[in-house]
């Protein structure tokens, strides 16, 4: 069974075949194509998840490729990011996530 989570757009996506627009909540997006979208800055999670849930959020991150992480991390901002293991990347994006939400 796949597990889903609920979004908000940040910037308009395509998503079932539909345009969604900043601010839509997305309903039963499957995890990974959800790590996507949080990876990429496209969306949040929406209120009703768990966001201090770090273990799916961490869950979400180590399902991506160290490739992609490092590109996350460049996007982010994260100094050193380019000489980091896999979970030195997790963990900082998740540092840099957990820093943003207090905005």
């Amino acid at each position: 069974m796949v597990k889903t989570v609920d979004l908000i757009v940040t910037s308009a996506i395509m998503f079932e075949g539909e345009m969604a627009r900043k601010d839509d909540v997305l309903e039963g997006v499957p995890e990974r194509e959800a790590a996507d979208y949080l990876r990429r800055g496209k969306a949040k999670l929406a209120p009703n998840q768990d966001r201090h849930d770090s273990e799916s959020q961490r869950d979400q991150l180590e399902a991506l490729k160290v490739g992609e992480l490092k590109a996350e991390a460049a996007d982010l901002n994260i100094e050193g990011h380019a000489s980091m293991s896999k979970a030195q990347l997790v963990d900082a994006i998740l540092a840099v996530a957990v820093d943003g939400d207090d905005d």
